[in-house]
């Protein structure tokens, strides 16, 4: 069985000019996940960021907010609250901080030149661990709630 193809983009109409905007990379990433809670999005003719509940996606017509309630109607509390950008903000913060900290431990004896280039690695490398745990988490979510771990599959 073939995997269908990821769309690299896809539009949407700003009920308010009825301007269209095509979103990819991203922006497309975000707009499609149900669980995102991206408030706002940009209309490329008001040139300007707008509430997400003025869009709706141009090739359904669905309103982006009830696509969103649509297919993310399986998901539970705890899941929305791990899919938020706080908790995902927060997390990599208190990672980075963390691995700081276990590098100013670990490299204590060292000398300044190591401290200097092992402690920001440390922590920079809990970021990276936990923000590729987090992602597959995200993933798996994702599955359970939509079928899709892609979401750009959606529609």
């Amino acid at each position: 069985m073939t995997k269908p193809p990821v769309p690299e983009s896809r539009t949407y109409v700003h009920e308010t000019c009825q301007g269209t905007t095509e979103v990819r990379e991203h922006a497309f990433e975000e707009m499609s996940n149900p669980l995102s809670d991206v408030p706002q999005t940009w209309c490329a003719v008001c040139d300007g960021f707008r509430p997400v509940c003025e869009f709706a996606w141009a090739d359904t017509g669905e309103k982006i907010t009830d696509y969103r309630a649509r297919h993310s109607a399986r998901a539970t509390s705890l899941e929305r609250i791990f899919c938020s950008r706080v908790v995902w903000f927060g997390t990599l913060a208190v990672a980075g901080i963390a691995g700081m900290a276990g590098g100013f431990v670990l490299f204590a004896d060292s000398g300044w030149l190591m401290k200097i280039i092992m402690i920001p690695f440390t922590g920079f490398m809990c970021v990276v661990l936990i923000g590729a745990a987090m992602i597959e988490t995200t993933k798996t979510i994702l599955w359970r709630v939509c079928g899709f771990r892609e979401t750009r599959l959606l529609k």
